[in-house]
C-alpha cells in the first residue's frame, strides 16, 4: 500500500512542478517540489530493497528449515530401511534442487544426448 501511494505521489508532484514553472512560481517552490520527488524516489528504492531482503531472508530460512527437517527425519530412520532401499535417489534428491542452477546441467545433458544419438533427430 505504501509503495502504491509513493508511486502515485511522484507523478502528481511532477505535474505540480510543471504547473509551477508555467505559472512562474518562485524557484523555492520548484526546488521544494523537486526535492520531494527525489525523496520519494529514494524512499521507493529503500522500501523495494527492504522488501526484497525480507522476502529472500524468509525464503532462505524456509528452505533451511525444510532441509534440516528432512535431514533429521533421515537420521531417525532405522538402519533396516537403508539396507532394503536404494539410497542413490535419496542422496540425489537431497543434494539437488529444482532451481535455476540446475538448468545449465540439464541443457548440457540434453545437448550431449542429442550429439551422441545415432538418429538424425535431436529428440530420442
Amino acid at each position: 500500500m505504501a509503495t502504491a501511494a509513493l508511486a502515485v505521489a511522484s507523478p502528481l508532484l511532477a505535474g505540480r512542478v510543471v504547473d509551477a514553472v508555467i505559472d512562474g512560481s518562485a524557484p523555492r517552490v520548484i526546488l521544494l517540489l523537486s526535492a520531494a520527488i527525489a525523496a520519494i524516489a529514494v524512499t521507493e528504492a529503500a522500501l523495494g530493497l527492504t522488501l526484497r531482503w525480507l522476502s529472500s531472508h524468509l525464503g532462505e530460512g524456509l528452505i533451511l528449515d525444510l532441509r534440516t527437517s528432512v535431514y533429521d527425519h533421515v537420521q531417525r530412520m532405522p538402519v533396516a530401511f537403508f539396507t532394503r532401499t536404494r539410497t542413490a535417489p535419496w542422496s540425489a534428491a537431497s543434494t539437488t534442487t529444482s532451481s535455476a542452477p540446475n538448468a545449465p546441467s540439464a541443457a548440457c545433458s540434453r545437448a550431449s544426448s542429442a550429439t551422441s544419438s545415432p538418429s538424425p533427430w535431436p529428440w530420442p
